[in-house]
């Protein structure tokens, strides 16, 4: 699989810790528009050591097959980080399934760019690691992403209470899956 390439507004890029700078920026910047949607560490910990170790740690995953994680930079501002589409917890066998994660900067959204990553990544990813499934997790609260995840084809299969730990409190999640 080719590790970067190019939709019309987007460069996609699975990178190691020489992007640390710009993924550092991108979560001092979203820190507290995401911090009430995903796990983030503390605030003291986004710094470009700390960044730099993560994205080792994901780049190492990749060699391993178990997890891809892609920068999405504007391709009209390539130092700026939209966002990221991350597939993780990759299962070949009988199960060929991963979960979807994604996050977009808070001055991108309701602009497209969500879905357009996802509409490259996801047939993309599923091709290389021959994946049946994929699964995402979303906050009932959160319209916008299952707004999103319907519109990519996933369809709702649960209600997970208490599913994950979240900003101190164990918060309910939708799972979320398509079939391919």
């Amino acid at each position: 699989m080719d590790h970067t390439f190019h939709s019309d507004r987007i460069t996609y890029m699975v990178r190691g810790p020489e992007i640390a700078p710009q993924v550092c920026e991108f979560y001092r910047k979203n820190y507290d528009f995401l911090k009430n949607t995903e796990s983030l560490r503390q605030k003291s910990m986004y710094n470009e050591d700390s960044i730099r170790a993560s994205l080792s740690a994901e780049y190492r995953l990749l060699l391993q097959k178990k997890a891809i994680r892609f920068w999405l930079f504007h391709r009209q501002m390539p130092d700026i980080v939209l966002g990221t589409v991350s597939f993780s917890h990759i299962m070949p066998g009988p199960y060929m399934r991963c979960y979807i994660g994604y996050k977009i900067d808070k001055d991108f959204l309701r602009m497209g760019y969500a879905t357009e990553a996802l509409s490259v990544t996801i047939p993309a990813v599923q091709k290389e690691y021959s994946l049946h499934r994929m699964e995402a997790f979303v906050q009932p609260s959160n319209i916008p992403s299952i707004r999103l995840m319907e519109h990519m084809g996933f369809s709702q299969e649960g209600y997970l209470k208490e599913a994950i730990f979240i900003n101190d409190t164990w918060m309910d999640h939708l799972l979320y899956a398509r079939n391919f």
